[in-house]
């Protein structure tokens, strides 16, 4: 141990900060090393009265401990929320005993979680985190709990501590023994009380008992800001985007907010394809149609039936949070010769003619699945393709024209429909038919048909080739284009070469 670790230098100078590090501020710790000669111990209380504030700082000691500082109830049965007037606890150290069982954990103040309305993510008692959940579902760590440390992210304390107007005091307990044979150098006696910017403290070495001993008490006082610097998460002032809705008169892109005016109304705006993706890949909390995109916290309508670009309203985009408006932004692009919003969406979204189908092959696709499924459940009893497990349902969601030609993208998409397409075959289709040993599903299927006397070839030589083609590319196998079945498949979709080349045309075909 050298003099700088046995005067505590470096907790003194964590004191002197607030004990806030990379954004985070610690509320209470506790910690013990060599063989508890060293003990460190951080703890926080709230202080709600001025006046209150100024006296506490005059003095080194702590004004409550831990634990203490609660609810009190006096001998003439008067009521208080708090032990001691102005203080109010922010940690409370809570201890039970209980048919010789040991219960210790530390709780945060009831108020503090529900002005934030956290939400507790909990292992235990001794392991909790508290989530901040904003206005598109986005969750933010706010405070951390464990048995030996409790930590709050810095900007969330600083909102609460100025919308009340109260100040925080962080109390330190630091204690050092250390036995004089051991020690390696000079010793010099003190008992100091420093009374810094905001800090105050008494740091004490003696010697008792053959051992030295260094003591550090103190308090840091955390002031709190104007709230109208700060912000509130309350504020109700709703922040526009500007993006791009045409040119000026020297051919620059011109910029209009999203906010909903008179003049902004029948503005339209364009996105890459690509700003779906990231609704696509999560089907559990996004669908995505058409005519809108929804989930539990917006529903923007959009034109999704143009094969190169997304179309939307400008004052559509109002509905989003800022933080979505800012997504969209980074793929607006400028309008172009031929742009603008399909007939679909022009029919079913502006005449109200709700049996228009989808333009987009994508999504008519998806559109007559669902629908062949339902005539032929209706003429048989029974679904041609079996409905897709739970684990598997996003498969059906997330299906879409592929933004770019990415080799990987494709793969899936050939993946996700021979699943749809051939794996989801129902085995209703074997009852009453002749089978020979190693019939699979499309062998089953066109024994089926051939056996209600129906001629469907353009159908199976579509998911043989279908097949052919997901074997061939899968991950699982080595791809080559001297392989027979893969060329084979590959003409049958104009693929020219497989992976250079427009892939959307594995939807063309049908």
């Amino acid at each position: 141990m050298t003099n700088e670790e046995f005067c505590f230098k470096k907790e003194l100078d964590l004191a002197r900060k607030k004990f806030i590090s990379d954004g985070w501020i610690t509320l209470y710790s506790h910690s013990c090393y060599l063989e508890n000669k060293v003990s460190l111990t951080v703890f926080s209380y709230l202080v709600t009265n001025e006046t209150v504030c100024d006296k506490c700082m005059t003095d080194y000691c702590w004004d409550i401990s831990m634990g203490s500082g609660r609810i009190a109830v006096y001998g003439d049965n008067s009521y208080f929320s708090f032990a001691k007037e102005g203080i109010e606890p922010i940690i409370y150290v809570k201890e039970f005993k209980t048919n010789g069982n040991y219960i210790r954990y530390n709780d945060i103040s009831e108020e503090l979680i529900c002005y934030f309305n956290l939400l507790e993510n909990c292992n235990n008692k001794q392991n909790r985190k508290y989530l901040f959940i904003d206005d598109n579902g986005d969750t933010d760590e706010v405070i951390i709990v464990t048995e030996e440390k409790v930590s709050m992210k810095l900007k969330y304390l600083q909102e609460y501590l100025a919308i009340r107007k109260i100040n925080l005091i962080i109390c330190f307990d630091f204690v050092c023994q250390l036995n004089s044979d051991l020690c390696t150098f000079d010793i010099e006696y003190k008992d100091d009380v420093k009374n810094e910017n905001d800090l105050v403290y008494n740091a004490q070495i003696r010697c008792l008992m053959n051992d030295y001993h260094s003591l550090v008490i103190g308090k840091s006082l955390l002031k709190h800001g104007n709230i109208k610097t700060i912000g509130c998460h309350y504020d109700i002032k709703k922040q526009y985007e500007n993006f791009i809705v045409g040119y000026d008169e020297v051919g620059n892109e011109a910029l209009l907010t999203c906010e909903r005016t008179a003049e902004n109304y029948f503005k339209l705006t364009y996105f890459k394809k690509e700003v779906l993706d990231k609704y696509y890949n999560n089907p559990s909390l996004y669908k995505v149609d058409g005519f809108s995109i929804s989930s539990d916290y917006f529903s923007l309508k959009i034109d999704n039936n143009n094969e190169n670009y997304v179309a939307v309203f400008l004052v559509e985009l109002s509905c989003l949070p800022y933080k979505e408006q800012k997504y969209w932004k980074s793929f607006n692009v400028s309008p172009q010769s031929g742009m603008g919003i399909s007939k679909s969406y022009y029919r079913t979204m502006i005449e109200g003619n709700w049996t228009e189908n989808n333009e987009a092959l994508d999504l008519y696709f998806k559109d007559l699945y669902e629908e062949f499924d339902r005539l032929w459940s209706d003429k048989f009893g029974w679904t041609l393709f079996k409905p897709l497990n739970k684990e598997q349902k996003y498969v059906f969601a997330s299906l879409h024209l592929l933004p770019n030609n990415e080799a990987k993208s494709f793969c899936e998409l050939v993946q996700s429909m021979a699943l749809l397409l051939i794996d989801c075959i129902n085995d209703e289709i074997t009852k009453n038919i002749e089978l020979d040993p190693g019939d699979r599903g499309i062998i089953k299927l066109k024994k089926f048909f051939a056996s209600h006397h129906l001629t469907v070839s353009p159908l199976i030589e579509y998911f043989k080739y279908l097949q052919d083609l997901r074997s061939c590319i899968t991950p699982a196998h080595r791809f080559s284009e001297s392989n027979k079945t893969a060329k084979k498949a590959i003409r049958y979709f104009g693929l020219i070469r497989v992976f250079t080349t427009n892939y959307s045309s594995i939807f063309y075909k049908q």
